[in-house]
C-alpha cells in the first residue's frame, strides 16, 4: 500500500464511497431503516480477494498492470470490513460516541499489532523454522491465540484472525508456510463455498425478488460504475477501466460474515443472508465471464454513457 501511493489509496475509497451511496439510496427506497441501509451499503460494496484472485489466475491475468491496483483495493476493503466487524462486535452500531470509540479501539489494537507483534513474531518464528511440523504448530497457534485474544476484548474471533494472518504474511518465513498451509486452504475454502451454496433458498429468494433486484442493480451495475470510475480517475485507459472494473465484481466473503453479525443482532433481516449468498454466485460468474472482454464491457458503457458525459471525462 506504502508503495502504490496515495492516489491509488484515493481511488480505492472512491470506489468503496459510490458503491457504498448505491447501496445506501437502494435500501432507503426499499424501505429499509437508516441501520440496516447503512449495513446494506457497506456490505454491497466489499469485493471477494479470494475469489478474484483465483479468477485472474484462471485467465492468467495477474501480471497484467491492473492487477495490482486491484490487489490494493482488496487489501484496503478487507481492512475497512474488518474495522466494521471489529465495531459491530464492540458496541452493535449504537450511538455515534459508541462507534467512535469502537473505531479507537480497533485502530489501536491494530497499530500495536503491527509496531509489536511483527516484531515479535518475526523473532519467535526464527527459533522454529528449521521444522515444517514446529513452524505450521507455532503459526496455527499464534492465530488461535491472537484471536481468541481479539474475542476477549470485543473485536470478535474474525478480526483476529485477519490480524495474525497479516502479521504472518509480513514475516520472512511467509511464502514456506502459505506453501504447507496450502492443501487445508484449499480445503477450507471448499467448505465455506459449499456452505455459501447451502445457504441460498431459491423459493425465498423468488418471493423476495424485488430487494435481489435492488441489490443486483448495486452489486452488478453500481459497482462496474465506481470501479471503472475510480480506475478511469487515476489514469488508466478506459479499457484497462473496464478490467478493473470487471475483476471487482465478485461479492465479497467478509460481506456475509458481517450480514450474519447484523442478522444475528436484528439489523437486518434473517432473509438476507440467503440473498447475499446468492448474488456472490452470480457476480462471481459474470466476472469469470467479463474478465478478458474488457472490449465488450468497454463499448457497453461507451454507447450507455451520455455524450455530454464521455466528451467532459
Amino acid at each position: 500500500l506504502v508503495r502504490m501511493g496515495f492516489t491509488k489509496f484515493l481511488a480505492a475509497l472512491i470506489k468503496l464511497g459510490l458503491t457504498y451511496l448505491a447501496g445506501y439510496i437502494i435500501a432507503s427506497f426499499m424501505g429499509l431503516g437508516q441501520p440496516a441501509a447503512v449495513l446494506l451499503g457497506f456490505i454491497l460494496s466489499f469485493s471477494s480477494t479470494p475469489i478474484i484472485i483465483k479468477i485472474l489466475e484462471g485467465h492468467d491475468k495477474l501480471r497484467r498492470p491492473e492487477s495490482t491496483f486491484i490487489v490494493a483495493v482488496l487489501i484496503i476493503e478487507d481492512l475497512v470490513a474488518v474495522a466494521l466487524l471489529g465495531i459491530m462486535a464492540s458496541t452493535g452500531l449504537g450511538n455515534q460516541y459508541e462507534v467512535a470509540m469502537a473505531l479507537l479501539k480497533v485502530v489501536v489494537v491494530f497499530a500495536l499489532a503491527y509496531a509489536i507483534l511483527s516484531e515479535v513474531m518475526k523473532r519467535l518464528l526464527a527459533q522454529v523454522d528449521k521444522s515444517d511440523e514446529l513452524l505450521v504448530l507455532f503459526v496455527v497457534g499464534v492465530v488461535l491465540m491472537i484471536s481468541y485474544l481479539c474475542a476477549a476484548i470485543g473485536l470478535g474471533f474474525s478480526v483476529g484472525s485477519f490480524l495474525a494472518g497479516s502479521v504472518a504474511a509480513a514475516t520472512p518465513q511467509a511464502r514456506r508456510i502459505d506453501e504447507m498451509i496450502r492443501p487445508f486452504n484449499a480445503l477450507f475454502a471448499s467448505f465455506f463455498f459449499f456452505s455459501i451454496g447451502m445457504m441460498v433458498d431459491p423459493a425465498a429468494a423468488a418471493t423476495a425478488w424485488p430487494l435481489l433486484v435492488g441489490i443486483l442493480l448495486v452489486a452488478v451495475v453500481g459497482k462496474l460504475i465506481a470501479s471503472a470510475t475510480a480506475s478511469y480517475l487515476i489514469g488508466f485507459s478506459g479499457h484497462s477501466a473496464a478490467f478493473a472494473a470487471s475483476a471487482l465484481l465478485p461479492l465479497g466473503e467478509l460481506s456475509l460474515l458481517i450480514g450474519s453479525f447484523a442478522v444475528g443482532q436484528g439489523l437486518l433481516p434473517a432473509g438476507l443472508m440467503g440473498l447475499l449468498a446468492l448474488v456472490i454466485i452470480i457476480t462471481s460468474i459474470l466476472s469469470v465471464f467479463l474478465v478478458g472482454r474488457e472490449g465488450v464491457v468497454y463499448n457497453m458503457g461507451k454507447d450507455l454513457t451520455p455524450d455530454l458525459v464521455s466528451r467532459n471525462m
